[in-house]
Order: structure tokens, then sequence, then C-alpha cells
């Protein structure tokens, strides 16, 4: 899973330099703050340039001490347009909405954003770092950039549907396999529900890291391999930053259990990359995902990808893939689309 890119004051995708971005007033307008406000001083070094940004963002939250915390601030739209999803669908919509588990990492992004050395500390070493490994090896040696899609009750709830969520137990299933699981903290999120959690990842820190939590730890390549059979298959933001996106997902319907079932959440609007150092490289396959709104993208993905390789979809909902921040901002945030599925019968 890779950290989001762009951030935006109202929720949807904003960035000065993507194009794939959508627009609106309100992220027009801070950004042109961002632009026109404070210009930087010529300071030379980058240990001046971060104190400066400290205390631009001291001066900017003088008053935090009466502020509510970034928990109750942070508002979402968490709705899609009903109307434009497909009639079948509509109802395996989930409305997602700002629970506990959210709020807790919304208030522990805020707390390490607001420390000043740790900040300066981690920001210096990925200017250096950055030269010579890529941003998911950056992150994982200097323990940052955590990201949040759903809280465990969310994940209970996308489990159950359309059952309710308390027909979900902990450890109500055997085996889990968590595809891409970068620094684990998602897959601690679903790991209560399994009694056994596999994961899969490429990159050689994140590896050493979600070792030391307990978990088996696979290559790709063993688990395409493997005979095993999971309860769940998870596939958290990594369909567009893989080779061959369509492949994997027919690899993970192979590793279901009878009646298992797979966990998707994917960035919309669709645009896949694959990460190699610091390049950033086209895949050799793109799924058929179409239109011009998110609802067309999302009918498009579940009837154009997952339908034809086999895979009934049960739930989908929309959230915001969250990652923690830095000394400028608190956190960043991309649209997330949550999908389940199974294997038809």
């Amino acid at each position: 899973a890779q950290p989001p890119a762009c951030v935006s004051a109202c929720g949807t995708r904003m960035s000065d330099d993507c194009p794939e971005c959508e627009e609106c007033a309100e992220c027009q307008a801070e950004l042109q703050n961002q632009q026109t406000a404070q210009p930087m001083w010529p300071v030379r070094s980058a240990l001046g340039r971060h104190m400066l940004q400290a205390a631009r963002a001291a001066s900017s939250s003088s008053s935090s001490a009466i502020n509510a915390p970034l928990s109750e601030r942070f508002t979402y739209k968490y709705e899609l347009n009903l109307s434009l999803i497909a009639e079948s669908l509509r109802p395996k919509i989930i409305l997602n909405a700002n629970d506990e588990g959210t709020k807790a990492f919304l208030d522990r992004c805020e707390e390490l954003s607001e420390s000043f050395w740790l900040q300066s500390g981690r920001s210096l070493l990925q200017r250096g770092l950055a030269f010579f490994f890529s941003r998911t090896t950056v992150n994982g040696m200097l323990f940052r950039g955590s990201m949040h899609v759903l809280s465990q009750a969310q994940f209970r709830q996308h489990l159950a549907h359309p059952e309710p969520a308390e027909t979900i137990a902990p450890q109500q299933f055997e085996s889990l396999l968590d595809i891409g699981a970068g620094d684990g903290g998602v897959t601690s999120r679903l790991a209560p529900f399994f009694k056994a959690v596999s994961v899969t990842e490429t990159d050689r820190v994140m590896r050493w890291r979600l070792a030391r939590m307990g978990y088996r730890v696979l290559s790709p390549d063993e688990a395409a391999a493997s005979t095993d059979k999971y309860d769940v298959v998870s596939c958290l933001n990594v369909l567009d930053r893989c080779d061959k996106p369509v492949q994997l997902l027919q690899q993970m319907k192979a590793s279901l259990k009878p009646g298992g079932k797979i966990v998707i959440a994917l960035v919309l609007p669709y645009t896949p990359f694959v990460e190699d150092g610091a390049s950033k490289l086209e895949p050799t396959e793109r799924m058929a995902i179409r239109g011009n709104t998110i609802e067309e993208n999302i009918n498009t993905f579940v009837l154009n990808v997952l339908a034809p390789i086999g895979l009934e979809t049960l739930a989908i909902s929309k959230t915001p893939y969250l990652c923690e921040g830095d000394m400028r901002k608190q956190y960043y945030i991309l649209n997330d689309y949550m999908f389940v599925a199974r294997a038809m019968s």
C-alpha cells in the first residue's frame, strides 16, 4: 500500500501538481493561500527551513489549546450518488462514518505532526535516503507514513454485510492472507478476526517489520505458488500499484476456501503505476475501469473487472485513505473505495 500523494481541504482528491485531481472552490482557495501566504525566506540549510516551517505551524495554531482536537474537526463526505450506481449494486452500499477507530488515528496524526524534533529528523533523513531507496523503503526505515483505511469495527461490518456486524466474532475465521501489507498497520485492524495471519510484501524493510509483528511473511511468488487456502484474502491499495492487477485478482480467487471472501481497497480515479526504486513505470496490464464519475468507475470495476473473473460483489463503500502527516500537514488523504466479493457459485 502506498501513501497518499495528494491532500485536500474538503475530502476530494486535490493537489496543485496532480492532473488527475478533482477540483472544487474550497481546494482552489486553500492552494492559493498556500502559494501566496508567507513567502519562503532564503534559508540555506535544510534544518533552518524545517525550523521556519515549525515556527509558521506554531503561529497558525497558537490557539490550539482552545481548539477542538483534529478528530472532532475532521469532516469527510462518505456518501455516493446512488442515482449513478447500477441498480443491482445499490443494496450493497455501506455508509461509513468517523467512528472511534478513525478518530483515534486522526488524533495520533495530530500528536505526531506537532512533534518538532521527530518531524525534523524524519524529514532530513528522508531527503538523503530518497536518493537511494523507494518511498516505501524509506517510510519503513523511518517508521513514518502509517496508513488508515477502515477501523476494526468497520472491517467487521464489511465482512458481515449484509448480515449484522455482530455475527462476526473475534477469531471467527481460521486464516487471512493480506497482500501488500506494508508496515502492517492496516493488517492489524483485520487480524483480530483470524486465528492465523499471513502477509505478502516485496519491500525488505517492511517484510522485517511484518515479521516482528508475528505475521507469517511470504513473497508474492511464494503466495502465488502455494496451495494454501484462506477464509479471507485482502488486497488494500495494491491493484493500482502492481504490474498485472487482473492476474493478481485471479490468484486471490484461487486462494480462497469455499465461501471465502476478498476485501479490496482501491483509490479512484484509477491512476496506476508501478514503483521501481525512485521511478514510476506504466503497468503491463490495466483494469477496464471507465467513466467520468466515481460512480461510473465503481460500476465498471464491478461489471468489467470483478464479474468476468467470477467474483460476486457483496459490499461497496467509500472511505478516507489516511496517511500520517508531517510538519506541514497533519495528515494526507485520498478517496478510497472498498469492495467485498466472493467466488460466484
